[in-house]
């Protein structure tokens, strides 16, 4: 559990063995990081941060085409990529409870204007999309791929590390 009261991926939840629950688990996870930061950019709370999470969403959104463009490649090969409807929602629910805050803690948050806290949490995040991608690589095709994701995480990571209010 973090300082938040939340819990991470490591704690709960590890890295699915089968490479098509993966790539849905991540495309849930950038399209909830994505909203995550949207949330953040549109809060007021801070021009700079504003404009620094809507950088972090749009890559965010640009991390879920790639793990798309992974799951069509897999398709062509013939791999099947259906899942049955109660592994999507394990992936979903894996991705919410593991990876990200309830939508209580960010709002309390926001509430009190705790730019530092978010920022922490986001860092959080980023970190935990790290474990997460850098446990699934090995287990996916095209394995180039997650590492070049990783290291976009990494260089989120450090634009949050170089975030002053």
């Amino acid at each position: 559990m973090d300082q938040y009261g939340e819990t991470t991926m490591n704690e709960h939840t590890s890295a699915p063995v089968c490479p098509h629950l993966a790539i849905e688990t991540a495309i849930e996870m950038e399209h909830l990081g994505g909203d995550f930061y949207e949330t953040l950019a549109s809060s007021g709370i801070d021009p700079k941060l504003a404009s620094l999470c809507h950088k972090l969403a749009a890559a965010e959104i640009k991390h879920c085409e790639y793990f798309l463009q992974i799951r069509a490649k897999m398709a062509e090969r013939g791999e099947t990529v259906v899942l049955r409807d109660e592994e999507l929602t394990e992936a979903r629910r894996a991705a919410r409870k593991a990876i990200f805050p309830d939508h209580a803690a960010v709002g309390r948050l926001l509430g009190e204007s705790n730019v530092s806290a978010l920022v922490a949490m986001a860092k959080q995040i980023e970190q935990s999309a790290i474990d997460y991608y850098t446990a699934i690589a090995a287990s996916l095709p095209n394995s180039e791929a997650i590492h070049t994701l990783i290291r976009a995480e990494h260089a989120h990571l450090r634009m949050l590390n170089d975030y002053r209010a």
